[in-house]
């Protein structure tokens, strides 16, 4: 099965169309150090500039932040948890959203033992040259080595902006 990918690394956003093969992108994010995208569309931070190309491999140490999209996986494996609000500095993205945790575990040590961390309801905010862009995405999939910083917030800093007019996980 073939989803929906966008990437944002630290100098350009990544779209395009990765094949999963397991059961969930966060799988094929922690089982892979690089990944094949297909349909692949580059845009710029520095000035916007757009490159479209067939396809492009892609490394998970480029990738800061990453769309999640396709099946959630397996509903026997789920642990009852609570979302807790946070907002994240990842490279160049200024990230908010909710980290799941158990009830009576620490969301930022929980968060931190894993290679990638998952966010629900968010948005991630960054800079296109002189413009700022923020787009909404159902759920994100954080490198855990390309964070800056990561802190609690309000439930009312991971609500989406008033001025953010882009779709649930669109370009």
């Amino acid at each position: 099965m073939n989803v929906h990918f966008v990437g944002y690394a630290a100098d350009c956003v990544v779209t395009g169309e990765v094949a999963l093969e397991g059961d969930r992108l966060t799988d094929l994010l922690t089982g892979q150090e690089e990944y094949s995208v297909d349909a692949v569309t580059l845009e710029s931070l520095d000035e916007g500039r757009v490159v479209e190309v067939p396809t492009a491999n892609v490394l998970r140490e480029e990738l800061c932040v990453v769309s999640a999209t396709g099946p959630r996986g397996d509903p026997r494996r789920r642990l009852r948890t609570r979302p807790h609000p946070m907002r994240a500095q990842v490279g160049p993205y200024e990230v908010f959203g909710y980290l799941h945790a158990t009830p009576t575990a620490d969301p930022v040590t929980t968060a931190l033992r894993r290679a990638v961390v998952p966010m629900t309801t968010g948005w991630i905010r960054y800079r296109r040259g002189s413009e700022m862009i923020e787009r909404r995405h159902d759920g994100m999939l954080i490198n855990r080595d390309r964070i800056d910083w990561l802190e609690h917030a309000r439930d009312r800093d991971a609500l989406l902006p008033s001025s953010l007019e882009v779709s649930s996980s669109s370009m």
